[in-house]
């Protein structure tokens, strides 16, 4: 039997096989109580059962043999058979009676007759079988069980509305029972004994020891008619492209091909080489150069050309527009339409021949092109001419040289076009050959037909190429679509283009240029198809060096691609059956993928190929079954398998997933993982930046508390120093009794007081402030002097002395040097300029203290004839604390002190220019 997915199951006396068009399996189990099995049964899922003499039932799954039921031996039946209800359930003549099981829950209902039921007949879920205890006829349905007043001696083997036919293994009678007045009749005698029966598609057969009978049953009559005959039938199955199987008893299992295809001189003594449709026929001749006409699928012997090619092989066949048919090798001849022989071409290599409208012939050979005139002189003249070369007269030589295969002349355009190895070429009336290349790419043509305004040219290596007008329109090769790159031969008949490749037959539709490919015609493989033909609307072809002829409309129709089934996955140890959602690990990236392949349908005649990720196809042997992939990476995979010539994909999806230090997950755990490094070791960076930046900040503050403990210590030793001259100035009034000039400069040096110690605890103090306090100064000084001393204060650029911030008691110490060093000792005219000047450029503030006094050379003479050798107090402190303030800041506090002279190099004063950032 055939089941579902076409595979031909056989039941044998050695247990089951599988027949997939190549290889036999066998399918044993270890609980069978026998080997022998006699009915195979396929159920509404496709599920294989069968059954043995052991009265067990076994079936197939995940193409293992399983044990299904082991029947009590006490009621032996002569075989036991099952039928499947409606309802799922399964019926099996057992156990005394008639045996109903539902196969999931196992639930049982028995009709019990106490004796072997050898037999029965199921219709319509009715059970039809004999009681052999009483030879009464009786019927089993939903579990109860009718007896009807008939008595019958053998099982029913077919029960229709009017009639119940019984019979047994070694009778030839058929005994007959009316259905509705259970009545016997006469019976129907056949030829042969009965071995078994069925209803297949409609049609009750009869196996018998001698034939097969189809039994045609009207009302309560029958007859029958014989289908084949010769051997014991047992059984018999058609697949799914009409091929018929049959099991015999004794001599293995007959094929017979469908139908559709015939097998021309079937005797096995012809052995056939071409093919060419000529007139209203087709022609074929064998290789034995015999000469056959084609007629309504009969051989008609026409002609034995040995006499003329001594048994060589026949290359050219070719019809020149139904004027002649060509027959040759090295030498050919041609025929008329009558079959007469017209000519006799000695010595000529001639691979390919075509005709213009003037009747002249072109013809390639292996070494260049010709051309002659097709006439009575001409022929006459090549017929007694052993030297092809000397008939320069009526031969002409085109410019060309090389292996030419093909020619064709375009009558449209008047274009004689040729192929071969050197390329394809074409001359357009009188003018010079030019190369057609694609391109860049030349075409190395190997067969031509021509179909105005088509030319269709078969190559090599690159396909098939159309050309419209002398255009290439077209381009179709095993690239592009399923045609194949190797072409045998084209010929242009309807609308359709047909190709013979490599990989087997193919049209292409005119207007759709779509490609359909055949790789078989029933049994037929066309991919051994060496030449073809049409005619009438016949399709004759030669494979494997047999004829056979095909009723073209059937063969369009008949295309069915044998299917494949993805049976299972083997992994290492692991067997995977299910392939819904297949995943697999990284590791486990090389695996083979086991196929189903039901190539019984064309005896094996069938080839795939496969692809993965739509990448290049890779061809499989006849018969493997297997596909295996290795080492991939992980990604989606799409595997595509196919019938070769076929477009029709069967795909397998799978899953190779990645390892987990690739998965999107371990990335994320990286980037977390990194993350929280990062966090820590930047915390950790901020928590030590923090540290040093607090132990530097205290060490600042510490370093600057010392600092301004040290400028305080300055600015309290600076302060009684002033303090010292301001008191001996207050005391020279008090010695002088002068209490109005005493009370007036003690009110101011009381003001100054105040304002040094409130300047004392500022780092910085405004230019107004620093201006007052100046002043306050000056006009002590002045006092001091007894108002000899004059001095001014200018401000240049700086419109608001409220915007400049200067630290305190800078600018004091030297206008003190300058009145104490420079104007003290000059007896009149003391003079003191303190000009202050905003630098934009710069951004300083300049403090100009100018003096007219007497110098600092001559006030260092006066200070060493006093026996004062040390620098003045308020100097060596300005300058400790000038350190201290441009340590602090980028830009630095600058002191530049000028000696003024007159033009003969005496002293006319000093000038000191203090440079202030702008704070």
């Amino acid at each position: 039997r055939f089941d579902q997915k076409g595979f031909l199951w056989i039941a044998h006396d050695k247990g089951i096989s599988r027949f997939d068009g190549n290889t036999f399996k066998n399918y044993t189990n270890p609980h069978q109580k026998s080997n022998i099995y006699t009915e195979i049964y396929i159920d509404r899922n496709g599920r294989v059962w069968m059954t043995n003499l052991g009265l067990q039932v076994f079936y197939i799954e995940n193409d293992e043999m399983k044990l299904f039921r082991s029947f009590d031996l006490k009621y032996p039946p002569t075989t036991l058979r099952i039928a499947f209800l409606s309802n799922g359930n399964m019926v099996f003549n057992a156990g005394g009676g008639i045996l109903e099981i539902n196969p999931k829950t196992g639930k049982e209902t028995m009709a019990f007759t106490g004796m072997p039921v050898q037999g029965f007949y199921m219709e319509n879920d009715v059970v039809h079988f004999l009681n052999q205890s009483n030879s009464k006829y009786c019927t089993y349905k939903n579990g109860k069980t009718d007896s009807f007043d008939l008595s019958i001696l053998y099982p029913p083997i077919l029960v229709s509305e009017d009639l119940i036919v019984s019979t047994y293994n070694i009778s030839s009678v058929l005994h007959r029972f009316s259905r509705k007045n259970l009545k016997k009749l006469p019976p129907f005698q056949l030829k042969y004994n009965f071995n078994h029966s069925e209803m297949i598609d409609g049609r009750f057969m009869m196996f018998t020891t001698g034939d097969i009978q189809e039994i045609l049953i009207s009302k309560d009559t029958l007859s029958s008619r014989t289908v084949i005959s010769g051997h014991s039938f047992t059984h018999y199955a058609k697949d799914a492209l009409g091929n018929e199987w049959y099991a015999t008893l004794n001599d293995g299992i007959m094929f017979l091909p469908s139908g559709n295809c015939r097998r021309l001189g079937a005797n096995g003594e012809q052995v056939f080489h071409k093919l060419a449709q000529f007139r209203q026929h087709a022609y074929c001749i064998s290789q034995n150069n015999q000469l056959y006409r084609l007629d309504n699928n009969t051989l008609f012997k026409v002609a034995d050309f040995n006499p003329y090619f001594d048994q060589k092989p026949i290359i050219v066949f070719k019809n020149l527009q139904d004027q002649r048919l060509v027959i040759g090798h090295s030498r050919f001849l041609m025929l008329d339409s009558m079959m007469k022989m017209q000519a006799y071409f000695p010595e000529i290599a001639v691979k390919d021949l075509c005709m213009d409208k003037r009747r002249n012939i072109y013809f390639a050979t292996s070494g260049t092109v010709h051309r002659h005139a097709f006439n009575a002189k001409t022929l006459n003249k090549i017929s007694q001419t052993k030297g092809f070369r000397m008939l320069n007269d009526v031969i002409t030589d085109y410019p060309a040289s090389g292996r030419f295969s093909c020619v064709a002349f375009d009558t449209s355009s008047n274009s004689f076009y040729y192929g071969g190895v050197p390329g394809f070429f074409v001359q357009r009336g009188n003018g010079q050959p030019a190369e057609i290349r694609d391109n860049d790419l030349p075409i190395y043509a190997t067969t031509i037909d021509y179909s105005d305004p088509y030319l269709i040219v078969g190559t090599i290596q690159s396909g098939v190429y159309i050309l419209k007008n002398g255009v290439i329109t077209g381009h179709l090769s095993g690239l592009n679509s399923t045609l194949g790159n190797t072409i045998i031969k084209i010929k242009h008949y309807r609308d359709f283009i047909w190709v013979l490749s490599e990989k087997g037959l193919h049209t292409i539709q005119m207007k759709s240029m779509r490609v359909q490919s055949y790789s078989n015609v029933g049994a037929v493989n066309l991919s051994n198809c060496s030449d073809f033909t049409i005619s009438n609307d016949q399709l004759y072809l030669i494979s494997a060096q047999n004829l056979y002829s095909v009723d073209l409309n059937e063969f369009i129709k008949s295309v069915v691609p044998v299917p494949v089934y993805f049976r299972s996955v083997k992994i290492g140890n692991r067997i995977l059956y299910d392939f819904r959602n297949l995943k697999f690990r990284h590791s486990e990236n090389s695996f083979a993928i086991t196929m189903e392949v039901p190539a019984a349908l064309v005896l094996g005649n069938v080839e795939y190929e496969y692809t993965l990720n739509n990448s290049q196809w890779f061809q499989l042997n006849k018969g493997q079954s297997e596909i295996f992939l290795n080492q991939l990476s992980p990604g989606t995979y799409t595997l595509n398998v196919r019938q070769k010539g076929m477009n029709k994909l069967y795909a397998l999806s799978f899953v190779i997933e990645k390892p987990y230090w690739l998965s999107w997950w371990f990335y994320a755990l990286i980037v977390l993982f990194a993350t929280w490094i990062i966090i820590v070791l930047y915390r950790n960076r901020i928590r030590v930046i923090r540290e040093k930046s607090r132990a530097e900040i205290e060490k600042f503050k510490l370093e600057k508390a010392l600092q301004q403990n040290i400028l305080s210590s300055i600015k309290s030793q600076m302060n009684p120093h002033f303090l010292f001259n301001a008191l001996n100035t207050i005391q020279s009034y008090i010695y002088l009794n002068d209490k109005k000039q005493a009370i007036g400069y003690l009110g101011k040096f009381s003001v100054l007081t105040r304002k040094i110690l409130d300047q004392s605890n500022h780092e910085t103090i405004t230019l107004s402030e620093e201006h007052e306090t100046l002043d306050l100064y000056l006009q002590l000084e002045k006092m001091r002097f007894e108002n000899t001393l004059e001095y001014t204060f200018s401000f240049e650029n700086i419109p608001f002395k409220d915007q400049f911030r200067v630290p305190p008691m800078l600018i004091q110490p030297y206008v003190e040097n300058a009145v104490k060093h420079g104007l003290m000792h000059k007896p009149d005219k003391r003079r003191l300029n303190i000009r202050f000047k905003y630098n934009a450029p710069e951004n300083l503030i300049e403090v100009y203290v100018d003096d007219n006094g007497i110098g600092r050379k001559k006030a260092m003479e006066i200070n060493e004839k006093r026996g004062h050798s040390h620098k003045p107090f308020s100097t060596e402190a300005n300058r400790t604390r000038l350190e201290i303030l441009n340590n602090e800041n980028q830009n630095p506090i600058s002191v530049q002190i000028t000696d003024k002279t007159d033009e003969y190099g005496n002293s006319t004063g000093t000038m000191v220019q203090i440079n202030i950032p702008v704070l």
